[in-house]
């Protein structure tokens, strides 16, 4: 039978990461000698998870009530004070000005420093700088062991937080709170061509396989009192095997002591950002190397001798960017199926949209749509332009026989699958002669380009390749 439950918070804390670790410990036993839960077993589990759920319940009304005494404190304290309050020094909306607000420990509003604007999306004016703060404090509490970072999670925690004991990332990591998770999300899919075009995929496990359609049924006609001609549609498979990829960050620190909103804020930019540029070099130019994980990208595959369908020729001796006309675009949009253009976009860098798009507007004269709008979406005949760093930006690269801008549907050739949210580690002994804090973050997934068409067929992708 479950032993009596405490009302003190910190014990039904305790009492429920013990609860998970004795529950972690069955199935492990289980999965380490091959078999199945015996009827004890299964009974066993039952009253933990019944017991935790319980707990659940209690912390979250425990919880609810600290927090009302907490508020009702600071109503009556104001009163004696005379009604004096702290207040934010700039308006919501300024999202990371000086002076924005922070909690304490004891869930009193107080104004701190924040160093600088904030650069990750955390939403929109005081939820988003709270959000900051949150996961701020959620890194202090779990890789820096901090006691007031601990009892401010506890009372106004992400839900994680309910398990920071003096076990938790014995396994290796900590997963990161949602609300930093989201901003390096949104981060990646801002800075990262891959997060926005391939399609996306969650993997349950290291391996997995998608059935793809290559071709399908076939109607023909048919005379009377004769059978008709059965035709069946055919399948291949799309695998996806899961690959780690890890960066680690440098933290001052200061940054890590006195700036809780900054040090989430920089970990959330820098490290989104360093996963987003390994995403599209792996999606453009992967070489199938133990540096590319194993993927092999766009680039290399179209000029791989199978996929000459899809894989359109400048005109003679036009093997650089700048010297791509509008008859070379011209062919290379006449080469993709007609399936693919409701979704097709130009997919270049930003010096081959300026030398390539941005110069043929300019040679025909006019003023483009663009322009009357005032819009920042960039477009070449109705078709949006996505630029990333990672595809070719060299004005004096000899491209010949190498490709130099894609057009196509990209979520229909490329799929994306990940396989883990993004987990994070620190330590303060690495760079510890500099009083640096690095923060390892990993992540696993895998990008397949599995359909760039044949030497017959082109692909929903084409490619634009230079000519000596």
């Amino acid at each position: 039978m479950p032993e009596e439950i405490t009302k003190s918070v910190p014990e039904m804390l305790e009492r429920r990461a013990h609860l998970i670790q004795s529950n972690d410990d069955a199935i492990r036993k289980v999965k380490k000698e091959e078999r199945g839960l015996t009827d004890e077993e299964r009974a066993d589990l039952k009253d933990l998870r019944d017991e935790i759920e319980r707990l659940d319940k209690k912390i979250d009304a425990a919880q609810e009530v600290e927090h009302e005494e907490a508020t009702a404190k600071r109503l009556t304290d104001s009163l004696k004070s005379g009604g004096v309050r702290t207040v934010p020094k700039t308006k919501p909306e300024d999202n990371g000005a000086r002076g924005a607000f922070e909690f304490d420990a004891d869930a009193q509003i107080t104004v701190r420093p924040v160093y600088s604007r904030l650069k990750a999306n955390w939403g929109p004016g005081e939820k988003g700088v709270e959000a900051a703060y949150r996961s701020g404090m959620y890194l202090r509490a779990a890789f820096m062991n901090d006691e007031k970072a601990r009892r401010w999670c506890q009372r106004n925690g992400p839900p994680e937080s309910r398990a920071l004991g003096g076990n938790v990332g014995s396994a290796g990591g900590f997963l990161v709170p949602d609300e930093m998770l989201q901003a390096m999300i949104d981060l990646r899919e801002s800075y990262g061509m891959a997060r926005q075009e391939c399609d996306i995929v969650p993997m349950n496990r290291d391996v997995i396989t998608i059935p793809r359609r290559r071709t399908g049924a076939t109607a023909a006609f048919i005379g009377e009192n004769t059978a008709i001609t059965e035709s069946d549609p055919t399948f291949n498979n799309v695998t996806l095997t899961a690959r780690k990829a890890g960066i680690v960050t440098r933290v001052s620190s200061e940054l890590a002591e006195d700036a809780v909103i900054n040090l989430a804020d920089y970990v959330a930019n820098d490290q989104a950002y360093a996963f987003a540029v390994l995403e599209d070099t792996v999606l453009v130019d992967g070489a199938g190397t133990v540096a590319h994980g194993g993927i092999w990208g766009i680039r290399p595959q179209f000029i791989d001798g199978t996929h000459t369908a899809g894989d359109v020729s400048c005109g003679a001796g036009i093997d650089q960017m700048p010297e791509v006309i509008i008859t070379d675009i011209e062919n290379l949009m006449a080469a993709l199926p007609a399936y693919a253009l409701p979704g097709a976009k130009f997919y270049t860098s930003q010096l081959g949209y300026v030398m390539v798009f941005q110069a043929i507007a300019s040679g025909v004269g006019g003023v483009t749509m663009q322009e009357i709008e005032s819009t920042r979406q960039l477009t070449y005949l109705g078709f949006p332009i996505v630029r990333s760093p990672a595809m070719p930006a060299s004005s004096t690269t000899d491209y010949s026989d190498l490709v130099m801008i894609l057009f196509g549907d990209m979520s229909k050739a490329v799929t994306l699958g990940e396989r883990r949210g993004i987990t994070m580690s620190i330590s303060d002994q690495r760079y510890f002669e500099q009083d640096q804090i690095a923060i390892r973050s990993i992540e696993r997934f895998d990008i397949n380009v599995h359909d760039l068409g044949d030497n017959t067929t082109a692909g929903p992708l084409v490619a634009l390749t230079g000519v000596t």
